[in-house]
């Protein structure tokens, strides 16, 4: 631990107005960023595969191509995008919030925080774990699609 940071300039300790384990905490609440990350990349995936998505070639015009697995994948990538977005947004109001209250010292509102955003950041988790399982469907999906049809019965698909 870094004696500056617990001393002030003439060398007394400094009083350290809250109670709890300040690293803990802000550790805590920076492990949230990963969330962030992953739903960012995850949603920006999902987002342009909505946009820009093309069948493979061989499969152009057949029916069960085109009315059923196209659009399987557009709703995938689309529900894959939105549920990242919601996580986005939580996790990064959440960060911003907690970051700025263990800063300023503000433990009773930090805790109030906590406490009246609890339902917000479980739905955020739940919406980030779906994300990462359709994000994970939509790679098996788009990865199939794009064999040719010749190839595709050999392997079981």
């Amino acid at each position: 631990l870094d004696e500056d940071f617990l001393t002030s300039s003439s060398d007394e300790p400094k009083n350290l107005n809250h109670e709890r384990d300040f690293f803990r905490q802000a550790m805590r609440v920076s492990a949230w960023d990963q969330y962030v990350l992953v739903s960012t990349l995850c949603s920006s995936i999902g987002f342009n595969t909505v946009q820009f998505y093309n069948l493979h070639a061989d499969h152009e015009g057949i029916f069960l191509f085109e009315k059923f697995v196209a659009p399987l994948i557009r709703t995938t990538a689309g529900i894959s995008c939105l549920n990242g977005l919601y996580a986005t947004m939580v996790f990064s109001v959440s960060i911003l919030y907690g970051k700025t209250a263990l800063g300023m010292e503000k433990d009773p509102e930090y805790d109030i925080f906590l406490d009246n955003t609890l339902k917000q950041r479980k739905q955020a988790f739940t919406s980030f774990s779906r994300c990462l399982g359709l994000f994970a469907l939509l790679v098996v999906f788009v990865l199939s699609e794009s064999l040719p049809t010749k190839i595709a019965p050999v392997i079981g698909i």
